[in-house]
């Protein structure tokens, strides 16, 4: 006779995560044992490369770091809590993989250029020694801006700190 797994019950309080990686902050809220929606602001990098000529002719590359700051929300539904929790596994604070989609609104003050970013997501949340976390997770994205937009692949890591309220 197979074996009955049993309801997750987490503790899933509203968690505050600090992203060292993107340089932001995001709040997780449940709305039910299995689904939460994430908000975070925060800021990625890149690397601008330009490519600059002296009075003599002579060619140098000049490196900037471009801030690229966001606002993105996220539904998530978390599909193997009771797994997990039957496995002997931690699942306070939705540690588990889930799916869901996302949105964010980027903004490139340099180069005067806004643009929305859309994604069905599949994902994995942990968290390690209580206050630690790690979040990834990968989809196809569809970048929209004025004039254009494009399909490309979306990866996103997170790790930092985190803070669960109402325990």
């Amino acid at each position: 006779m197979p074996q009955k797994v049993e309801q997750s019950q987490g503790k899933q309080a509203p968690t505050i995560k600090f992203n060292g990686l993107g340089l932001g902050v995001g709040l997780e809220v449940a709305l039910s044992s299995k689904q939460s929606l994430y908000t975070e602001l925060g800021s990625s990098f890149v690397l601008d490369a330009t490519t600059v000529y002296s009075t003599t002719g002579q060619q140098t590359t000049q490196y900037e770091l471009v801030p690229l700051p966001y606002l993105s929300l996220e539904y998530r539904y978390y599909y193997n809590l009771d797994k997990r929790q039957h496995a002997k596994r931690d699942v306070d604070a939705f540690c588990s993989n889930y799916t869901g989609f996302f949105a964010r609104r980027v903004s490139i003050r340099k180069y005067d250029i806004a643009f929305w970013n859309f994604a069905p997501i599949w994902g994995m949340q942990r968290r390690y020694w209580n206050f630690l976390y790690f979040d990834a997770h990968i989809g196809p994205s569809i970048y929209i801006a004025d004039e254009e937009s494009l399909i490309l692949p979306h990866l996103k890591f997170a790790i930092g700190l985190s803070l669960q309220y109402g325990q």
